[in-house]
Order: structure tokens, then sequence, then C-alpha cells
């Protein structure tokens, strides 16, 4: 009995019809064009903002899920970096409450989302009963999920290429976000 195709066997499936330079080319044409869409969907003042909620922040905690995971953990890594106290949660991991509400201390929780790859509903309302700040990063927001965070940071519509994600917009407003935080130290001192 054969057992379900899986994402991998699907993806090479649909790719082994093309050329490799083929699905390079439709990757960086598409994540170019996400980039330059940053233009036009980052807000310089909502940048500054989220900057600054993150100066003034004792302990972060970065949420992905699905594929927004991978964002999550190279945002987090750069804010560790960057000296923050910063933790991650993806999918599947068991969160401890103190992680999101910051220790009784200035919490912060940034949820990176993409569109059809859900919120972390219960770190949401976790964060909402002890009054933790939410900064989001994605698309603009639906219905369902506009009222959820306090400031958001518009990301490029991200595409779909060989059925995998193109994150280079997603990429490049957590790197413009580290930067922007970087300046923000800078003028503070």
């Amino acid at each position: 009995m054969d057992s379900p195709p899986t994402d991998h066997s699907r993806l090479a499936a649909i790719a082994a019809g093309k050329d490799v330079h083929d699905i390079l080319d439709a990757i960086s044409r598409i994540s170019t064009e996400s980039i330059i869409g940053l233009r036009t969907a980052i807000d310089a003042e909502s940048l500054r903002q989220a900057a600054e909620l993150i100066h003034w922040s004792d302990s972060i905690c970065v949420s992905g899920l699905d594929d927004a995971f991978a964002v999550a953990t190279l945002l987090a890594t750069g804010l560790a970096e960057r000296g923050c106290e910063c933790g991650v949660i993806g999918p599947g991991r068991a969160v401890e409450q103190d992680k999101i509400t910051g220790r009784g201390r200035n919490g912060l929780l940034i949820v990176v989302e993409f569109p059809d790859g859900g919120l972390p509903g219960d770190i949401i309302e976790i964060s909402r009963s002890h009054e933790v700040p939410i900064l989001a990063i994605g698309e603009s927001a639906d219905e369902n999920s506009a009222d959820y965070c306090d400031l958001r940071l518009s990301a490029p519509k991200s595409q779909i290429v060989h059925g995998m994600p193109i994150m280079a917009g997603y990429v490049a407003t957590a790197q413009l976000l580290l930067i922007t935080l970087d300046q923000y130290r800078a003028a503070e001192d």
C-alpha cells in the first residue's frame, strides 16, 4: 500500500520537470519584487514605534507558526545578539507563561504571521490577559485578526514558488526592524 505523498515528494514532483535555473530565476524575481514592495508596505513611523517598544522591553517572546517560524527564529536571534532577553516559540512547543508576560517586567510579544498560517491564540490570550503589548509582522490584517495587536508592521504579500513560500520580504522586514532598533539605540545614547 502506498503512503500519502509528503510535501517533500509533492515539491520534488513539481520541480522534477523544471530546470534548476528556471526555478532559481522564479525565486529571484519574486524575492526582488517582494523586497521592492517594502517601499510601499513599510510605514517609517510604525517601524520607529516598533523599535521603541523593543528597546524598552525587558523580555521579548517571538512567535511564528508553520513557515513563519523561520523568520521568527531569525528575528529572535538578531534581538538576542543585541542583548535583548528573547525567546522564540514555534509550532508544537510548550510555553511557559512567564516567557510571554516578561516575568512581571516589561514584556513584549512579537507575532510573525504568514497568510493561512494561523495565529497562536493561546499565546495571544495570555499576552492580552497580562496587558503585554503585541507587535505583529505580516501582510495586511483581515477582519479576523486585525484587533489582536497593538502595532503592525506590514510585510509585502508573500508568494509561492513550487509550493514553497518566498520569505524574502519578511526576512527583509525583520532585518530592517533590527537595523532601526540599532539606530534608535544610537540616538538614545
